[in-house]
Parts: C-alpha cells; structure tokens; sequence
C-alpha cells in the first residue's frame, strides 16, 4: 500500500474491547524530549530502559503486529520504526509518548503510592509504569506501535535483598 505524503493509517490493539495495557518497570534512559522542541511541550518521548523479559516480549509484540501488517502493507519490515532496541552503550530501550501537563495528562504516584506531580528530574529515575499499546500506525516513510504512558509510579529503586556473603 502506498500512501501519499502526509496520509496516516492506525489500526488500533485491543483485548477484551480494551485498550492493551502493559506493565512497565524500568529505568528511565534519558530526560523527556521532543525533537528540535522547546522543552514546553506536553506531549514528549521517554525512553526507559527495560528488563531482558520485558525486551523480549515488546519484540515479540512488534513482531507480531508486523505480520499482522504483512497483508496490507508488503514492504512493513523496511518500513518499520521498533519501540524497543537493544544497544551495547545503552542497553534494552522501549521509546513512547508521555502527556507531562495538561488535560491529557498522564498520572503520576510517589513511592507511597500517592497522586503526586511529575518528576522533576527524570534521568535515572526508577519507574514503574501503565502503558497504553494503543495500536500499529503506517506512513509513507515509516510504521510502528503506538505506545503511551499513562500512570507512572516514580521514586527510590527497590534496595538489593540482604544476601550473606558465601566466601
């Protein structure tokens, strides 16, 4: 399928008539950003650094959309954007979309597990978030998920379990 410059076509995920919600802990990479923004936007990316398991099922889920793809859009391997990404520097990564004010806000817990405001430092900050796998989107120039936090619980990793030391 080819489409015209500017075109844009969602197919959206859901289970149960729900949107497909995922369970997220992680570290987050990197402050919040939007490309060539002025750091005022609400809407911005935020890349979290994932657990081996949690890596291995974003792939799986990515994989499985682009063959649900596969029919109406042949070429959805090249055109592919993935989420998650595995680097030697960085690590395992999964990029989403973050609302930080404004009405569609996304919603924010300290340890404690009460409504707070957003973090203001992000960068190495321990989360545990809800994200929202909202669907698949196809470009001219591109395809991928559309994932969106919605609730982030932020504060102090977990300490280390006490283990006595054998030697």
């Amino acid at each position: 399928m080819a489409l015209s410059k500017g075109n844009l076509k969602k197919c959206n995920l859901t289970y149960d008539g729900q949107a497909l919600a995922v369970r997220l802990e992680g570290e987050v990479a990197f402050e919040p950003s939007v490309y060539q923004g002025t750091g005022e936007e609400a809407r911005k990316g935020i890349v979290v650094r994932l657990s081996d398991g949690d890596f291995t099922s974003f792939q799986a889920l990515e994989e499985w959309c682009k063959q649900a793809l596969q029919a109406q859009t042949p070429n959805v391997d090249t055109l592919w954007s993935a989420s998650s990404k595995l680097t030697e520097k960085w690590g395992a990564q999964l990029k989403a979309k973050i609302n930080v004010h404004g009405p569609y806000c996304a919603i924010f817990y300290d340890d404690s597990r009460q409504p707070c405001k957003a973090p203001q430092g992000w960068k190495g900050l321990h989360i545990n978030a809800l994200l929202e796998v909202r669907g698949c989107y196809v470009q001219r120039n591109g395809a991928g998920l559309l994932l969106e936090v919605t609730h982030l619980r932020y504060g102090e990793p977990p300490e280390a379990a006490e283990v006595e030391c054998p030697i």
